[in-house]
């Protein structure tokens, strides 16, 4: 193992005199075919610097143009501050929307990268070409060379710059925000049932029952059509008055339809349906997904099932809102399909 090692330093050393001595063969054969002199240009590198140290020494002429240096040089580094914020700006933007943490999507991850590397890879020789031919010798052709570049640098800088902050941070947020919407559900169900207790105190109101469900249907079809789902109404018979406090109506139908349309599987449809059964008006709401768990109590305050979000206390509220009624409320899987049915039976007094 040791003589290997030796064996390789020697190579490396050879190859090291060898590329020195073609290099030092190639000086002299260029300097003979040019007429170069060497001795002549070694014994005239001392007074070359002493020229350039002379050159250097400001005199009297060279002094009265200090303020027309001075002036262009701070309109040089103004330029320079207003054109780099202000490529900071557009490079902030578009490496938010193209960073692989924050981006939008695929495309514009894709399409911020081929910018930010145009603009970084683009010689500042070719920019000033470019833009002397376009708007001519002007400082607004220094700003837009200066900002070009910049922009390039900059766009790549703050995306690896966001790309690196801990994941772990991100999902911490995602939680806190859970966390803070689970809370406003709460507070929600809260304020909801002090609406509810209200609403028990309300004095009925005689409703045609069937053109009251219409029009819930039509508000709940804008919320079905958001959520990539379909409503359909299946409301009997056509005409239907009923003594019935309709606050305590419309917030057991709501969350019927709420809960079918969150438990639903997309471009599914929920039926709104009605019916008179002798001395009952039965209204259901039936979807068309997953069914349920007949063995638990889905109307227990705080019960939440599946991995959906809220308080728990919506079912427990319509069901409070079913008995101040003097109604039934049930839910059970549909029979022969999908889905479950959540049913409101109203006993009609004879």
């Amino acid at each position: 193992m040791e003589l290997n090692q030796k064996d390789i330093f020697k190579k490396r050393l050879y190859s090291k005199i060898t590329f020195f001595v073609m290099l030092v063969g190639l000086y002299i054969i260029s300097a003979v075919l040019a007429g170069f002199k060497n001795g002549t240009a070694f014994f005239s590198i001392p007074s070359g610097i002493i020229w350039l140290f002379q050159k250097f020494i400001p005199t009297k002429n060279s002094v009265q143009y200090f303020p027309v240096i001075l002036d262009s040089a701070i309109k040089t580094i103004l330029l320079s501050i207003s054109s780099t914020m202000v490529s900071a700006i557009f490079a902030l933007f578009l490496s938010i929307i193209g960073s692989n943490t924050t981006g939008i999507n695929i495309v514009t991850k894709i399409i911020s990268k081929i910018i930010a590397s145009f603009f970084r890879n683009m010689p500042v020789v070719a920019w000033c070409l470019i833009l002397l031919f376009s708007f001519k010798q002007s400082e607004f052709t220094g700003f837009l060379s200066l900002f070009f570049i910049t922009f390039g640098y900059l766009t790549r800088a703050f995306s690896e710059t966001i790309d690196e902050v801990a994941t772990d941070n991100i999902e911490a947020l995602k939680s806190n925000n859970e966390a803070i919407n689970g809370m406003n559900a709460m507070i929600g169900s809260v304020l909801e049932i002090g609406r509810q207790e209200g609403a028990q105190f309300e004095e009925p109101v005689n409703t045609d029952v069937i053109a009251f469900l219409k029009k819930l249907g039509k508000n709940y079809e804008v919320l079905a059509k958001g959520e990539e789902k379909n409503l359909a109404l299946d409301l009997k018979p056509e005409i239907f008055n009923l003594n019935i406090q309709t606050s305590l109506l419309t917030h057991i139908v709501q969350n019927f339809v709420q809960n079918a349309i969150k438990f639903s599987p997309k471009n599914s449809t929920i039926t709104i349906s009605s019916k008179l059964e002798k001395s009952k008006f039965i209204i259901e709401v039936a979807d068309e997904g997953v069914g349920i768990d007949e063995s638990k109590d889905l109307f227990a305050p705080f019960k939440r099932y599946g991995n959906k979000g809220g308080a728990g206390l919506g079912l427990f509220l319509a069901k409070g809102a079913a008995q101040a009624l003097g109604a039934e409320i049930s839910i059970k899987n549909r029979e022969n399909t999908n889905g479950a049915v959540a049913s409101l039976v109203l006993n009609l007094k004879g």
